[in-house]
């Protein structure tokens, strides 16, 4: 029997609640579950009519199917799996209203360590609930203490046992969601760590080697399906922008010492595998100040709202308001904004920053009533911090 349609993965890459894009893929007939013998057909839906459609099955490209449509006669276990599409050589993706990040710990981490989540919705916590997956039954993670009704929640994540699990939150009706983390354990000292998400085309993506213990690294080789692409001192592998041909399963090998090692060779090990997955771009706003600040998204549509958010000396981005024009800026610090509806939303846009330099002209007109020397000497000292004789 086909795996039922919670764990087929039709519109998903793990087992969490659907993502929401512009462009999805649709079951027809929407059979629930799905049995072996069954005929079904995937549509790429919200495509352009006759547009070209590249399907992808597992994150690898079909390259047989390209019509919108791709109907599975008899249906077999062999069949369960990730499901996506894309039309005119993109994707229109959002993100969803809520985060999800690691707050302590790793992606990669020994097995039984502990890790805390952090969970933040701008629009409140309450009836949020998280869960996690790791092969056997969804499980909900129990909170010491209830969920604040508030925008923030950092929480003690069970301790994980399995080569790895997905976690992720969502709202009492089951529509709103974050976005999900996977975390994987290895037994090795050696770890590979690197996103613990698909990474967008076009990111930057740093991959480190790591040894448990110690930052003493002599000698670190990268490789990629097996093939060696960096050798040296460095314990850092960058991309600077990335691709699709990215995408794969890296790991590295390190020659280290530990400080309480007096005598002997150094160790040396190789870690386990991690997989990179690149995904299609999101849908992203765009930020004008030309003539008072603006947003706009020309792939959203026109029932859709518009935050604005600041972020200060502090990381953190704060929202500052609503609506298409934002009257401002009303202080110094950096401004950006998005798309959003109830379930969905798109990435920031383009940030702009704003400097508020001091101004002196009021208290330079007062003094100059007094003195013209004065007025010298107090524009002197306000911009080179001493007053001349």
């Amino acid at each position: 029997m086909v795996q039922q349609q919670k764990y087929l993965y039709i519109y998903r890459i793990s087992s969490f609640p659907l993502s929401l894009c512009s462009i999805i893929v649709t079951v027809i007939p929407k059979f629930t579950p799905i049995f072996s013998g069954d005929s079904i057909n995937l549509k790429c839906s919200n495509s352009a009519a006759g547009s070209p459609v590249t399907w992808y099955f597992n994150n690898a490209v079909v390259s047989e199917q390209k019509k919108q449509t791709w109907s599975i006669a008899v249906a077999t276990p062999e069949n369960s799996g990730s499901y996506r599409c894309e039309s005119d050589g993109k994707t229109t993706d959002y993100v969803p209203p809520a985060s999800l990040s690691i707050y302590t710990g790793q992606p990669v981490m020994p097995r039984g360590d502990a890790f805390s989540l952090a969970l933040q919705n701008e629009d409140g916590l309450d009836g949020w609930n998280c869960w996690f997956y790791e092969g056997g039954p969804v499980r909900k993670i129990v909170f010491i203490n209830d969920p604040p009704l508030n925008e923030d929640q950092i929480f003690q994540a069970p301790t994980l046992n399995h080569s790895e699990a997905t976690y992720w939150c969502s709202d009492k009706t089951g529509q709103r969601r974050s976005s999900p983390v996977t975390i994987r354990t290895s037994e090795k000292q050696v770890l590979l760590e690197m996103a613990p998400v698909p990474v967008m085309a076009g990111d930057s993506v740093t991959v480190r080697c790591l040894a448990w213990g110690t930052s003493q690294i002599e000698h670190v080789v990268f490789y990629k399906d097996g093939q060696m692409i960096q050798e040296g001192k460095s314990n850092v592998y960058e991309i600077h922008s990335v691709k699709d041909s990215n995408a794969g399963q890296y790991m590295c090998k390190a020659r280290y010492t530990h400080k309480s090692t007096t005598r002997g060779p150094p160790r040396q090990e190789t870690s386990d595998p991690q997989q990179l997955f690149v995904r299609g771009m999101y849908a992203q706003a765009v930020l004008s100040a030309a003539n008072g600040m603006s947003c706009s998204c020309s792939v959203c549509g026109s029932n859709v709202s518009y935050h604005w958010y600041f972020k200060g000396n502090d990381d953190r981005w704060a929202v500052k308001g609503e609506g298409q024009h934002y009257d401002g800026p009303s202080a110094a610090g950096s401004y950006a904004c998005r798309a959003v509806w109830p379930n969905k939303r798109t990435l920031l846009s383009n940030v702009h920053s704003c400097e508020f330099l001091p101004f002196l002209l009021p208290q330079l007109i007062l003094i100059s009533v007094t003195s013209q020397n004065v007025l010298r000497k107090g524009f002197e000292r306000d911009f080179k911090g001493e007053t001349r004789a």
